[in-house]
């Protein structure tokens, strides 16, 4: 169905079960066709320029762009990638993984010229890495789920974005959300949960934020939010952030 809202598009269905037929055979697209859209030179000359769009598939095999210049955006919305996806430095318009299960994402070092998407109904359930890479316009996961208990739920350190890090509405994380010497152009918004009892649930030594910190709201943390040596140009606000559970460290942040 093209319709976003089409219960047969909520990747929580897609294998079978009692009352529920599953995805079949006939949507399923290889990831390596979506490779090679994006490498052969005379199948990404025939791509339309609004880009590679997918909607409600189930994405086989390991999406793998690592080092390829990609002309053209790419839309996964409400799929289902089998495997994990690694965009390690690539090249690429714009990407938008919006209501999209998936595994891990390596994106270390890849430079979006536009926005990512990981927003509502995003799921993920390994880390998800964006270090180093840089990003045009907003870093968006807006409603998204992240897990990976026991690691990092997702990891952008040295993270270059020109525009905001939106990280709310239901955005909720397990594990560790690592913003190390971040560099954001705009404002980072945190009214999500982060939930990582007895370590720490964000981190943001260093980071520069030149709009405002927005940890307000909904944002829920368990676990400690650490800002030591964060510049922030606009304003930190918490107010009606719950922090009963968290550990709020703002050393020799300015």
């Amino acid at each position: 169905s093209s319709d976003p809202k089409d219960p047969a598009n909520d990747p929580s269905k897609v294998e079978g079960s009692e009352g529920n037929p599953g995805w079949g055979r006939e949507r399923e697209v290889g990831a390596d066709l979506i490779r090679w859209l994006c490498v052969d030179h005379k199948a990404k000359d025939r791509v339309d320029p609004s880009g590679v769009n997918i909607q409600g598939a189930k994405i086989t095999g390991e999406l793998n762009l690592d080092f390829v210049i990609v002309p053209f955006p790419i839309h996964l919305r409400y799929c289902v990638l089998t495997e994990d996806a690694s965009l390690e430095r690539v090249e690429i318009p714009q990407l938008d993984l919006g209501g999209t299960w998936t595994n891990s994402i390596n994106a270390d070092g890849a430079t979006v010229r536009g926005g990512v998407y990981l927003t509502f109904g995003f799921h993920a359930d390994d880390e998800v890495q964006w270090s180093s890479a840089q990003i045009g316009g907003d870093l968006d996961c807006t409603g998204g789920t992240f897990n990976s208990p026991d690691g990092y739920a997702l990891l952008a350190d040295t993270l270059k974005v020109k525009g905001n890090v939106l990280l709310g509405d239901k955005f909720t994380a397990r594990g560790e959300v690592n913003l190390v010497g971040a560099q954001i152009g705009g404002d980072l918004v945190c009214n999500g949960t982060f939930n990582n009892p007895e370590r720490v649930a964000l981190r943001m030594q260093l980071a520069g934020v030149k709009g405002n910190v927005f940890l307000v709201g909904g944002f829920n943390a368990k676990g400690k939010v650490t800002l030591p040596g964060a510049h922030i140009e606009g304003i930190l606000s918490y107010c009606g952030a719950a922090l009963k559970e968290a550990t709020l460290d703002l050393r020799d942040a300015s």
